[in-house]
């Protein structure tokens, strides 16, 4: 009885050692897969496409990992937010960031003022629901203006081949003098490996007389995750 405990227990000590070998090479393979993507995604350019009112879309693939891969590949993006905003690594969520350009023309309405000394200048004005002007034009020109903008984003999953899909993020500017440049979409993977757990079991083993079925609460040690 006392050798086949040993038995047991000498096997029992293979299968982990050689589970935890595997999990290493899995992990390490894994991580490293899951940077090239980070690193595809990032050099990958933005896509542009129009909707059914001829608003004009930024789509890029948005990069879903653990943060220490996504600092890797975004590290002054994740450094300059985290300074700014003081959220430490464990409670950032996820990161959007997008560039923008504005350009179009005015027709702005031009009034003559005279000065008491025949000098004359040119005051300038235009109004409508995005940009705001006002100016003297003279010798010593000034405009005053206020431009108003309004960025949608949304992140969402879309089929792209059999079984697989791909997590976008998009944004549009609700200004039409404003076209989304570029755009970046990083999510932050918050599964925890935990190693450790607690919870009921079923099972079957030996009890030190016999085989049987057991059950109960255990600590629990996961050694491959699927």
């Amino acid at each position: 009885m006392k050798q086949v405990t040993q038995r047991l227990i000498i096997a029992f000590l293979l299968i982990v050692v050689t589970a935890l070998s595997l999990e290493t090479c899995f992990r390490k393979e894994s991580e490293n897969a899951i940077l090239k993507d980070i690193v595809e995604v990032k050099q990958d350019s933005t896509t542009y496409w129009k909707d059914l009112y001829g608003q004009e879309h930024a789509r890029k693939i948005q990069s879903e990992a653990n943060y220490s891969s996504l600092q890797l590949v975004h590290r002054d993006l994740l450094d300059s937010i985290q300074v700014r905003t003081g959220v430490k690594d464990d409670d950032l969520q996820g990161v959007t960031a997008a560039g923008s350009v504005a350009a179009g023309k005015v027709r702005p309405i031009v009034d003559t003022i005279y000065l008491p000394d025949s000098t004359r200048l040119f005051k300038l004005s235009y109004n409508d629901r995005w940009l705001d002007l006002s100016g003297i034009v003279g010798q010593d020109p000034v405009i005053d203006y206020r431009f108003t903008d309004s960025i949608v984003f949304t992140s969402y999953r879309k089929r792209t081949g059999f079984l697989k899909r791909q997590t976008y993020v998009d944004g549009y500017s609700l200004n039409p003098n404003v076209r989304i440049t570029g755009i970046t979409g990083i999510r932050v993977d918050d599964r925890r490996s935990h190693r450790f757990s607690v919870g009921p079991y079923l099972g079957y083993g030996w009890n030190g007389d016999r085989w049987s079925p057991s059950a109960g609460v255990s600590v629990q040690l996961s050694l491959i995750k699927f």
